[in-house]
């Protein structure tokens, strides 16, 4: 990473949003799921991305390059993403990935005349069930209380998310592990806010292009999401990614990136 550039912005409620700025062209801003970071989420991506655009990888309140605040939810998240939207000066792609899609779904809501194109890749929203029961938070909060940080990256990535073997592996590497691990308390604060419905008094303010996402090997309440999704808005297109489960800006960057690349060029 660059270290020489880093874009900053102040959301509403006077906390510190930043991120780094890496590669040339018109500029995107990405932002990361739950158990990411804007300093590391994109490693496998943005090879494919920075020839094309200039990415801000922001980083959500409580992570990477960004301050904090007491307050998660998703109100403020919206705000989050729309003051960095809106600092760029300028219209800007954007893509969100999990969580991260839930945000940039509300900033762009915030923002639609600043927002030229956005692009989500698997919004968990409660569309057939919540994405998140009673029961696995309760086991979340309690291996974090009980200082076993690695068990409750497990039940958020294995049962919550539903990842494979090989796909939960890649939160246990060195480096991906302590980040995860580092994102814990923010997630317990953030998991709640997915399980919310979007309203759809925000989708009517999105006037931009829509790409929606979603894995071939995602479990179906996640593909049911992103298509329940791209049917309530007015000018979005869902696309499968064959191969990729939810954590496909991962395990796919490659056929991810070409869909971005596409979509925000065209």
């Amino acid at each position: 990473m660059d270290a020489d550039r880093i874009h900053v912005a102040v959301s509403n409620d006077g906390t510190k949003i930043a991120g780094r700025v890496q590669g040339q062209g018109a500029p995107i801003v990405l932002v990361h799921g739950g158990l990411g970071d804007g300093e590391v989420s994109w490693f496998f991506m943005l090879p494919y991305l920075v020839e094309h655009f200039t990415c801000y990888l922001m980083s959500t309140r409580g992570r990477g390059l960004s301050g904090d605040n007491a307050d998660h939810s998703r109100e403020r998240q919206f705000e989050d993403v729309a003051a960095f939207v809106e600092s760029i000066g300028e219209p800007v792609g954007v893509f969100g990935h999990s969580s991260g899609a839930v945000w940039a779904l509300g900033g762009a809501a915030l923002s639609p005349n600043r927002v030229r194109a956005l692009a989500l890749y698997e919004p968990p929203f409660p569309a057939l069930e919540p994405p998140l029961s009673d029961e696995q938070y309760a086991r979340v909060k309690a291996a974090i209380a009980a200082g076993r940080p690695a068990d409750a990256v497990q039940v958020v990535t294995g049962e919550i998310i539903g990842l494979g073997a090989s796909e939960r592996a890649l939160f246990s590497a060195p480096g991906v592990a302590e980040r995860a691990q580092a994102a814990l308390p923010v997630v317990v604060q953030e998991l709640p806010e997915v399980n919310r419905p979007f309203e759809d008094a925000l989708l009517q303010k999105l006037s931009m292009r829509v790409l929606v996402l979603h894995g071939e090997r995602s479990r179906v309440e996640f593909k049911h999401a992103a298509r329940d999704l791209s049917e309530r808005l007015a000018e979005a297109r869902l696309f499968e990614i064959a191969g990729a489960g939810h954590v496909g800006p991962l395990t796919a960057p490659e056929p991810v990136a070409d869909e971005l690349v596409g979509f925000f060029s065209s």
